[in-house]
């Protein structure tokens, strides 16, 4: 019965193609399904990163850091909150001068700005400055600079020359150290970083330390960075007025992507700073995180 045969197996052959058609429309359902899915946890995934970014903010110790300079509004909407005690690090001959200063923030001007902010994410930048209440204990000249730093104190400070044993951006490379001395009296400390320097200076597991005596305080870690990005110490001092060490410290920050900071200011790589006081350090410590900020610097007209 060979034409019998040809018909079962004509018949097997439809069957086999139509339940291929239904494992392929299966799967194609299957695969769908999966896109979709990939297409939702990924955001939630990516918002919980960005959070997670977001250094938390520190219990507030009755300190406040600000920097003068070009940033975002939404960065410094609290800065101006009530009329508190704030008070600038200024440049002054061969030291540096604490005074009582008022804030200002002042919008990019339509002719500094032309190819600028206004332009390109219009009334979303702005200029904070600060002013001394006596311009002539700070600078003989008519042209004051901004200050180094702006701090907010819940106690009044000494006006005054500020007791100051490094100013500038200093990155200590691994395995080197730097020392920091306020003099008699005070604890001799010096900063030192571990890691390892791989090719084109890049460098992983990078730990910045304070040293004093035997006990070694964590400052700032990161996992990948570079010299012009890893933490900075920016000024180093007695700003508390206690007669021990502060530091003023940049913490590491990500590399700014081609574009951001044109296409969207809120992309733009944000920084990071941290007043460390020794008047608020316990016992056992050296120095104890005062304030932080976290902003996003813009790039000036």
């Amino acid at each position: 019965m060979p034409y019998l045969e040809d018909v079962f197996l004509s018949i097997r052959v439809q069957q086999c193609i139509r339940a291929g058609r239904s494992r392929l429309c299966l799967l194609c359902l299957v695969g769908m399904l999966l896109v979709g899915l990939w297409g939702v946890f990924p955001l939630k995934a990516t918002a919980q990163n960005a959070s997670a970014e977001t250094p938390p903010a520190l219990p507030y110790s009755g300190w406040v850091l600000r920097m003068p300079g070009y940033f975002l509004k939404s960065d410094l909407k609290d800065t101006f909150q009530d009329e508190a005690l704030w008070y600038g690090v200024f440049a002054h001959g061969d030291g540096y001068q604490l005074a009582r200063v008022s804030l200002e923030m002042k919008e990019p001007s339509p002719v500094l700005s032309g190819r600028f902010t206004r332009r390109r994410y219009p009334n979303r930048t702005a200029w904070l400055q600060a002013f001394p209440l006596q311009p002539a204990a700070v600078n003989q000249t008519h042209q004051v600079e901004q200050p180094l730093f702006l701090i907010h104190s819940s106690r009044e400070l000494r006006e005054g020359p500020v007791l100051t044993v490094h100013a500038g951006r200093l990155f200590v490379f691994p395995g080197q150290s730097h020392n920091l001395s306020l003099g008699t009296g005070s604890a001799c400390c010096q900063l030192y970083a571990k890691g390892s320097v791989e090719e084109l200076s890049e460098i992983q597991h990078y730990r910045l330390y304070l040293i004093s005596g035997a006990l070694a305080w964590l400052l700032s870690a990161t996992e990948h960075t570079h010299p012009d990005l890893g933490p900075q110490v920016l000024w180093a001092g007695d700003v508390d007025q206690d007669g021990q060490l502060d530091l003023l410290l940049r913490q590491a920050k990500q590399p700014l992507q081609e574009g951001d900071s044109t296409q969207n200011p809120e992309k733009a790589a944000a920084e990071r700073w941290v007043l460390w006081l020794s008047s608020l350090a316990k016992p056992t410590e050296a120095l104890s995180p005062a304030a932080l900020w976290h902003a996003h610097p813009q790039p000036e007209p």
